[in-house]
């Protein structure tokens, strides 16, 4: 690999350690919110509610950007029909082991504190396949994203070959854009905006791909815009030339947002949908394009700017990351079941709550997923690659 796509690949793998660290944070807070929860704190926090707001507006778009990225490097060097059988490997297979062994544990203690089941957890786990949730208990709960990937993935191949094949001089085009200075770097927030003003009033459900057909658009433009943007060196430097405009606008707009929220006009969170589309939704779903956007491009700048450079912690956090990632939230709703019952203050509690979980999945994986060949398998890892041989 030449040195140069090597910085890049680097770059991807900082930014998604990351965010994966940072789901440890937000899970963690969303125990807090006013709104219903897998698990919550009989006392609501409004730090909570801005904290979640905030993140919650770039954090899943820019899983998927970097999920696009990764898959224009993997296409380079794999086959379509490869790439397909990959994609099931790393992400189906995780998918039902998740579904059926680390997800039941969210769904049993959400049941105890909702009053809606009283046993062991063995005795639950009996009544795991009476339904999908949330009337059954059978649920991918966080693991959504995985199938969320999965899909797309899939159903966007034939788009992401074609842009690398006869479709290149449109990729070029697109490209093109994007080099371009002002506010065409924020081209790709209009898309993002009208996906918003159109679906999100009518298809704004759980992630079930039937009732949520909003945030399935508006990932899938974020999963094609990573492939699309690191296509092209000159349209990455230009977002890092630009990073500190960038990050004013990812600012201002979150500063909007969060006053929007506190006068109960920002929808969801607690707050009512609108019945239709008004010119006062627009505006509020274009900001909400600009802000994902702005906050993505940001981050992306900021790592290619200052995590272009590989280590050994990279190395060890790189190949842990996915497998954190599934088993992180079931550690953090068990712990804080128990200890939002605790007569402690927020704050103790979000500490206790966030420090235990994180160093609770890294234990697990240390122990039980990176030393164990099926558990690795089942949880999407690559086989450990046999050292090579010593020269007698």
């Amino acid at each position: 690999m030449e040195p140069e796509r090597a910085e890049r690949l680097a770059e991807l793998d900082w930014l998604r350690v990351l965010a994966v660290l940072l789901l440890v944070y937000y899970h963690t807070a969303a125990i807090f919110v006013h709104w219903d929860s897998v698990v919550n704190n009989p006392e609501p926090s409004l730090w909570a509610d801005i904290f979640i707001l905030f993140v919650d507006q770039w954090y899943m778009p820019l899983f998927f950007l970097i999920a696009g990225a990764s898959t224009r490097f993997s296409l380079e060097r794999r086959s379509g029909l490869a790439y397909a059988g990959e994609r099931m490997k790393r992400l189906f297979v995780p998918l039902v082991f998740g579904m059926l062994v680390v997800v039941p544990p969210q769904v049993y203690f959400e049941r105890l504190q909702d009053g809606l089941f009283r046993g062991s957890f063995l005795d639950f786990y009996g009544h795991l396949f009476d339904g999908f949730y949330p009337a059954g208990n059978l649920s991918w709960h966080h693991l959504w994203f995985v199938a969320y990937l999965l899909v797309l993935s899939l159903c966007s191949l034939p788009v992401l070959l074609w842009l690398k094949g006869s479709g290149r001089p449109v990729l070029e085009k697109l490209c093109g854009l994007l080099r371009r200075r002002g506010l065409w770097l924020f081209l790709p927030s209009l898309p993002l905006a009208a996906t918003e003003t159109l679906l999100r009033p009518r298809f704004s459900g759980p992630a079930n791909f039937v009732d949520d057909w909003a945030s399935v658009c508006f990932f899938g433009l974020f999963f094609l815009y990573g492939n699309i943007l690191y296509s092209d060196e000159r349209a990455l430097k230009t977002a890092e030339t630009h990073r500190r405009w960038i990050l004013t606008t990812a600012v201002g707009s979150s500063a909007a947002g969060i006053v929007l929220f506190l006068s109960g006009r920002i929808p969801g969170y607690g707050n009512p949908l609108p019945q239709g589309v008004s010119p006062g939704w627009v505006l509020l779903m274009l900001l909400r394009g600009v802000n994902a956007w702005a906050w993505v491009l940001f981050w992306v700048a900021l790592a290619r700017r200052r995590l272009a450079f590989r280590s050994r912690l990279l190395a060890y956090a790189s190949e842990a990351a996915y497998p954190f990632y599934i088993l992180h939230e079931t550690w953090i709703v068990a712990i804080g079941y128990q200890v939002a019952r605790l007569d402690w203050g927020v704050a103790a509690k979000y500490l206790a709550i966030s420090t235990a979980g994180l160093a609770a999945t890294l234990f697990s994986y240390e122990i039980l997923v990176r030393r164990i060949a099926p558990i690795r398998f089942f949880l999407g890892m690559r086989p450990v690659r046999p050292l090579p041989a010593q020269p007698g």
